[in-house]
């Protein structure tokens, strides 16, 4: 072979080992930046509230005052509440009482996670309310519509709520916040299931059964048994019948001997569902219910905007799919579902 050819050859090699080198040994040495992927867990994905149809000259000329805080945007049409906001959450109190307000934002901060864990569902609206009118006669609720939680209290009622907050700060601890508390878990829990129309004894049920799975609870009562709701206390037992969550429809028609123990009973079905099968098949059976919900309308008429999903659908679309067909069985056993 020429000399051409060698000096050819010896060129091709000697530029192939650098390429060579360059790949796998310089090239690889260099870090690439991580990227940096959004964390859809901590995102939300509901709708945005919209407050373009409300407005303070339409409420000028209303006869229901209460209406000033019953919606949060109209909050800012009274003098007589202030507005804290933190991230996605907003705490409307009387003025005089932001104390009550920044602990109620941190324990939103704080139950949010636990509850989207527990349900594996995130709120409908991006931002939820709480909202403490003032009142003649304590209630609570939640409006779904709003994402709203409603806390009506007295005047008595709320300055006793400030001077324990005020007296726990004084002694240092950490009030409200942390692994001592979720203070909002039950009305929180409407926020998460309003979509789904749950029956009246499932959305009072889950709301009441998340209360004792959140860390704060420590000694959490056995008041689920097979055939009796049994509550225990320092002081004695009682043992109570469940109630016939069959006659639990909606509020224009449920059965007021049936109301005593209905929101224990309905809680009753989560523990035994968690303590027969499994905690986690809680979480799958608000999804399923929540794919099913999304796409058909509620089957029971119980009022204006309070249309349910029956018993039936929910045990037939929620239930069965996750836990299988025996559940049919001691549903009516225990709670003649």
């Amino acid at each position: 072979m020429s000399k051409g050819f060698w000096v050819i050859s010896t060129v091709l090699l000697l530029f192939s080992g650098i390429f060579i080198f360059w790949n796998y040994f310089l090239k690889n040495d260099v870090v690439d930046e991580p990227v940096v992927k959004e964390d859809v867990d901590a995102t939300w994905s509901g709708e945005e509230l919209s407050c373009v149809e409300f407005s303070c000259s339409n409420l000028e000329s209303s006869n229901d005052r209460i209406s000033v805080v019953y919606h949060p945007c109209l909050v800012k049409c009274s003098n007589g509440y202030k507005i804290s906001e933190s991230g996605q959450f907003a705490v409307i109190v009387p003025t005089g009482y932001e104390l009550l307000a920044e602990k109620h934002l941190d324990d939103l901060q704080y139950c949010f996670p636990l509850l989207k864990e527990q349900l594996g569902l995130v709120p409908f609206y991006n931002k939820v309310y709480v909202v403490f009118p003032l009142a003649d006669e304590s209630k609570s609720y939640a409006s779904t519509s709003t994402s709203s939680i409603y806390y009506y209290r007295t005047k008595d009622q709320l300055d006793s709520a400030q001077k324990s907050f005020k007296k726990r700060s004084d002694e240092g601890l950490n009030f409200g916040v942390g692994p001592d508390s979720c203070i909002n878990a039950h009305e929180f829990t409407h926020i998460f299931t309003g979509e789904l129309h749950l029956p009246r004894w499932a959305n009072e049920g889950i709301a009441e059964y998340m209360i004792t799975q959140m860390p704060d609870v420590k000694d959490k009562p056995s008041y689920c048994a097979d055939d009796v709701l049994h509550f225990k206390s320092l002081k004695d037992e009682k043992f109570e019948p469940y109630s016939d969550l069959s006659k639990s429809f909606g509020v224009p028609d449920v059965d007021e001997s049936n109301e005593d123990y209905l929101y224990e009973t309905g809680a009753c079905v989560f523990d035994y569902i968690s303590e027969k099968y499994g905690q986690d098949k809680i979480k799958l059976i608000m999804q399923r219910f929540a794919e099913y919900a999304a796409n058909h309308e509620p089957d029971e008429i119980i009022g204006k905007d309070m249309n349910r999903f029956s018993s039936k659908i929910f045990i037939r679309e929620g239930i069965v799919p996750v836990i299988g067909e025996d559940a049919k069985v001691w549903l009516k056993k225990m709670f003649n579902l």
